[in-house]
Parts: C-alpha cells; sequence; structure tokens
C-alpha cells in the first residue's frame, strides 16, 4: 500500500524587498498614470499560495505637499505611478514614500522599505 503525504505551506516567511531604499526618477511634466518604478519584494512561502503572494501599498509620503497622495502603486506589480500630474521640483525635488509589502492579501506578514524619488527638469 503507498501512502500520499501533502505538506502544506506555513505562512512562516514573511516577505522580504529585494534592495532598500529604491531610487527612481521621474520629470516633473509627466502626466497622470506615467509608471516610472518598481520596488519588489520575494516570499520564500509557496508562491502558489496565498502565503508566498506578495501585496504592496504606500503607507505614507514624505513631504505631503503639494498633495499627500501623488503617486500610486500597483497592488500586485509594486509599479510606481504618477496619481497626481503637475509636480513641482523647484519646491519639492525629492519624495520619500513608506511601502508595505505583506503576504495573504495584504493581511498576513508584512515589512516595510522605501522609494526615493527624485524629481527631474523638463522644459
Amino acid at each position: 500500500m503507498e501512502i500520499v503525504i501533502n505538506v502544506i505551506d506555513q505562512n512562516d516567511n514573511k516577505p522580504l524587498f529585494t534592495q532598500n531604499p529604491f531610487n527612481g526618477h521621474v520629470h516633473e511634466a509627466a502626466g497622470k498614470d506615467y509608471e516610472f518604478m518598481t520596488v519588489t519584494a520575494t516570499d520564500a512561502d509557496d508562491p502558489e499560495t496565498y502565503n508566498g503572494i506578495v501585496n504592496y501599498a504606500i503607507v505614507s509620503q514624505e513631504p505631503p505637499f503639494p498633495k499627500a497622495n501623488m503617486f500610486d502603486i500597483n497592488i500586485l506589480s509594486g509599479t510606481i505611478r504618477v496619481r497626481e500630474p503637475d509636480m513641482n521640483r523647484e519646491q519639492w525635488p525629492r519624495y520619500t514614500l513608506l511601502i508595505v509589502a505583506a503576504d495573504m492579501e495584504g493581511k498576513g506578514s508584512s515589512t516595510t522599505g522605501t522609494a526615493v524619488i527624485t524629481i527631474t527638469d523638463s522644459n
């Protein structure tokens, strides 16, 4: 008689960012929804289960000007895009985003990292 034992993955690993900080650039005239950088995190749990699938979210933005949500992140890919156009490099040349990466559809184990965004000049 053959006995088959299936070992089910436990959520015993939290996501880890592949670097920290992530550095990106976007020109100040970039339009709404312009994608310009991607953050990535890995999870050692089974990638076929929610234990190993990473979701991303922006927790905070510094400085919070001219609007508190200048950027948006794709929850699954980690791609960052412009949410609010008409950035002003002279007033706010750099933004720092605090990003959380979490497994279990964003409700499980998590870790934080940063994305530093430099605004470049446009004529």
